[in-house]
């Protein structure tokens, strides 16, 4: 037997496993090579563990049996493929249409006179009531380019976030006060939320990550509500300050309750203000 051969030959005497594939076959040189091995007296653990079998063939096993399930689809593919390239014809004619797929998936865009070229997919992901969903789905290819009135550096940085879904390092330049304006604008400001809950995303603009927010008077914070979308009240005295998601903005007003001691926070611009000795609440 040629395993046995060149483990004489190499001096090799004392086997703990074998390696081989599940063939029957192999069964039986194993279990010659057992009895050869112990016959030697260098067997370890009487052969018990000899017979390692491969676990690339196991894998290869279950992925052909469960490739039976789906052969008509990928032969379908492979006669389509075939098909094409019988035919040097048919061949340059499936590359034209491949080519004209390509085109019709870029859009360009003229903002400020500065033109952008994206896919459809990319604008996509700024989500269905975006003003660039609007964009991706434009069938206009051959009427030239979309054009849009507003500024050129802020829609960059916009298109960038949405290929990248994080602010990219040149955002810095910019004020993010002038960024929420054109993220409303283009309806895309929860974008820019989510980009901005990651603390790192706060690099982009040189942010604090702690900040001390001014309040009006001087009166102690007793309460304080939070939406999701990240807009924050704070109630002080008789008074509620509310905070937009970014910090950068903020309004007050004052309330008929002389001490507020509990907000509940219905939306962005709206919440409920309530105290202990006063059976209503304000809104």
């Amino acid at each position: 037997m040629a395993i046995e051969s060149c483990l004489l030959n190499w001096g090799i005497k004392r086997v703990f496993t074998i390696t081989v594939d599940n063939a029957s076959s192999n069964d039986v040189a194993i279990f010659y090579l057992k009895k050869k091995i112990n016959g030697w007296g260098f067997s370890i653990l009487n052969c018990k563990y000899l017979h390692m079998r491969c676990i690339a063939h196991i894998i290869n096993l279950v992925v052909v049996d469960k490739m039976k399930d789906n052969l008509a689809p990928i032969k379908n593919v492979r006669d389509i493929v075939r098909y094409i390239r019988q035919s040097p014809a048919r061949l340059q004619k499936f590359k034209a249409y491949c080519e004209m797929e390509v085109i019709q998936n870029i859009i360009t865009i003229d903002v400020g006179g500065q033109l952008f070229q994206t896919t459809k997919q990319t604008l996509a992901l700024a989500g269905p009531k975006s003003l660039f969903s609007k964009f991706s789905q434009s069938t206009h290819v051959s009427l030239g380019p979309l054009f849009i009135d507003r500024d050129p550096e802020l829609f960059s940085i916009l298109l960038s976030l949405l290929r990248a879904r994080n602010l990219p390092p040149k955002a810095k330049a910019f004020d993010l006060g002038d960024l929420i304006v054109e993220s409303k604008f283009y309806n895309v400001e929860p974008l820019l939320v989510n980009s901005l809950s990651n603390p790192f995303s706060f690099d982009a603009f040189n942010l604090e990550r702690s900040l001390t927010l001014p309040l009006n008077g001087r009166d102690f914070p007793s309460s304080m509500a939070t939406t999701s979308f990240g807009t924050l009240h704070i109630a002080h005295g008789s008074k509620i300050t509310s905070f937009d998601w970014a910090l950068q903005r903020k309004s007050t007003i004052l309330t008929q309750f002389t001490a507020i001691d509990s907000l509940l926070a219905i939306s962005p611009t709206l919440v409920a203000a309530g105290v202990t000795d006063f059976s209503g609440m304000q809104i």
